[in-house]
């Protein structure tokens, strides 16, 4: 299988806002897409460092980048504080079944020396125009087991149990129901875990309607850094 998205393939259209992909011959509009080749990083941080990174693709520890040249590297500044990079990607009022996918690859230091007992690696925020959805996942790597929470993690929630290996890239994708405020599903590579009974944190919001995709984690020590590669988000997703 060509390298990329796993399933993907873009059709005709080129990089327009009429591009799509093609999912089991379903085609799926795009909202967003940066496989971070550009030189300029379109990103912002919060707490955090962000750079390109081109280490390049050995398949081990050197390993940095997932596809193409570059992959975007996260490093933490403050210890204890969740690191993050954020991407805004505006829409056109509300949209139904929202994809927010990406390539994320966590080191040796990550998984097994931050002290960290959870890793928060991705949050999603929808704003419509007078409302703001949101739903945060993250993964305990003491268990293995995945959590969703939609109050900042007062409180959490078991979605499931798919072990993280350092030093590999997995494809992570999570599917949100707008007509319904509802999640649809958490996908960890070829693994799909169920999130249909899940709904969506909301508040009133006037915020001119986007999606915000945020990509982190959270250390104990500042020495260590994620990395995310060819991040998509879609919509009119199939459920």
């Amino acid at each position: 299988m060509a390298r990329g998205f796993p399933d993907y393939v873009v059709a005709a259209g080129g990089m327009t806002p009429e591009k799509y992909f093609t999912y089991s011959q379903v085609q799926v509009p795009i909202i967003l897409f940066d496989d971070f080749e550009a030189a300029t990083i379109k990103w912002s941080a919060m707490n955090s460092t962000l750079s390109l990174d081109s280490t390049g693709t050995g398949g081990d520890e050197y390993t940095t980048v997932y596809n193409g040249a570059n992959a975007l590297k996260i490093v933490a500044e403050t210890q204890n504080v969740t690191g993050w990079a954020y991407r805004i990607a505006p829409i056109s009022g509300v949209v139904a079944n929202i994809g927010c996918a990406y390539y994320l690859r966590l080191d040796h230091f990550n998984l097994y020396n931050s002290g960290v007992a959870k890793i928060i690696p991705f949050k999603i925020q929808i704003y419509t125009g007078d409302t703001f959805y949101f739903i945060e996942i993250c993964f305990d790597k003491a268990t293995n087991k995945w959590y969703w929470s939609t109050d900042d993690w007062v409180t959490s929630t078991e979605i499931g149990e798919l072990a993280l290996e350092a030093y590999i890239y997995y494809y992570v994708k999570l599917v949100l129901d707008l007509s319904t405020k509802y999640a649809v599903y958490l996908m960890i590579n070829g693994t799909k875990l169920d999130l249909s009974s899940v709904e969506l944190g909301s508040s009133a919001s006037a915020l001119a309607p986007c999606v915000v995709f945020w990509a982190g984690f959270n250390m104990t020590s500042i020495d260590s850094a994620t990395y995310i590669d060819d991040v998509k988000i879609t919509y009119n997703e199939p459920g």
